[in-house]
């Protein structure tokens, strides 16, 4: 599965959306990708910003990995909630992904 960043780049390929003005190939900026959800939010370059629900059959071609990884407060970590202070939100050596970021927790030690 292709993880999306804020920056990246995408061109569309299909949606299902029929009242949408887009059409494959055009193109846009990811503004957030929730991965529980599989929704990807796109800044599109003809003004839209229609969402794409990936879990729904839309579907989008990376053009360009630019984006930055996107940090969340370690209390807004789906992993980390509930889980007592102290501990790692991570399942497994070298990995910091949350389920639509990277704990900040586990990369600056907040």
């Amino acid at each position: 599965m292709t993880e999306y960043r804020p920056g990246d780049r995408v061109a569309l390929e299909y949606t299902g959306d029929p009242y949408t003005r887009l059409k494959p190939g055009d193109e846009g900026t990811v503004i957030r990708y929730d991965q529980f959800l599989m929704q990807l939010d796109i800044s599109w370059d003809s003004g839209s910003m229609l969402s794409m629900l990936l879990w729904h059959g839309d579907r989008v071609r990376l053009t360009e990995k630019t984006g930055e990884p996107y940090y969340l407060p370690h209390e807004d970590c789906a992993k980390c909630s509930g889980i007592k202070p102290g501990t790692t939100c991570v399942e497994g050596p070298g990995q910091a992904h949350c389920h639509i970021g990277i704990c900040r927790r586990k990369e600056t030690g907040e």
